[in-house]
């Protein structure tokens, strides 16, 4: 097991795990972004709009899909209005929310994952003091059906933007 701290801008790796701390969020995004395609799934318990136009920046030249877990409808359609049309998304909403998990898929189906304190917003990549745990795992090893597994618990206790909708 590795450690990154702001010190170290070490490049993350396909199968690992690391340890690091608020310079981890964005070595994380960095290395998604050099997918020509993949998706992107992230809980937002808060966010700022300044980081939504980057994540939508580093992905523009990419076939990146995003899902995205919210606590309230008015931040999924704060999603939605951001980023439709630089990339397909999906939002859900949980109002409980609380936790801070991103998930890239690549199209071999490789899976990495950041869970810690990152919040998705600009001081959360670059002033707070953050700690997180970084996973990369290949196709249906041990690591990767865990990183599945959590991804699929978030998304299956939250409930579709659309859903919320088509309640109005």
């Amino acid at each position: 097991m590795l450690t990154s701290f702001a010190s170290r801008a070490d490049l993350l790796r396909s199968q690992e795990i690391k340890i690091g701390d608020t310079s981890l969020l964005p070595q994380f995004l960095n290395y998604c972004s050099q997918f020509d395609a993949g998706r992107l799934f992230f809980t937002a318990p808060y966010y700022d709009e300044n980081f939504l136009k980057r994540l939508g920046g580093k992905f523009l030249r990419s076939r990146v899909s995003f899902e995205i877990v919210v606590k309230s409808v008015e931040a999924a359609l704060s999603f939605q209005n951001t980023l439709t049309g630089l990339a397909p998304v999906s939002t859900y909403v949980y109002e409980n929310l609380h936790a801070k998990v991103y998930v890239f898929e690549s199209q071999r189906r490789d899976l990495v994952a950041l869970i810690g304190s990152h919040n998705p917003t600009v001081a959360g990549s670059e002033k707070n003091l953050e700690v997180g745990v970084y996973i990369g795992a290949k196709f249906r090893t041990p690591e990767w059906a865990s990183i599945f597994e959590l991804r699929a618990h978030l998304r299956n206790l939250a409930r579709p933007f659309q859903v919320f909708q088509n309640e109005r």
